[in-house]
């Protein structure tokens, strides 16, 4: 009866190997597919895709600028005449 019991665990073993391996063979190819799949729906609505990488990057741009104000005004303000630096 021990005999048996090992033989169904060593049976479950093979056909979870066997079933990974399948499954594995059968979502080899998903990735390039689904890329190519991607990149054919961008390239067919690339006028909804255009106008907001575009607000994105003046976004972006903005939002650098800002920064670059706030810190010359920061170090502008930080050495102002007459100031304990000067002397």
């Amino acid at each position: 009866m021990a005999q048996t019991l090992r033989a169904m665990k060593k049976i479950k073993q093979v056909q979870r190997a066997r079933e990974e391996r399948f499954y594995k063979n059968r979502m080899k190819g998903n990735k390039s597919r689904e890329k190519a799949r991607v990149e054919m729906d961008i390239a067919q609505n690339i006028d909804l895709v255009a106008p907001a990488a575009s607000r994105a990057r003046n976004q972006l741009a903005q939002t650098s600028a800002a920064k670059e104000a706030t810190t010359s005004k920061k170090n502008s303000t930080a050495q102002k005449p007459g100031s304990a630096m000067d002397m």
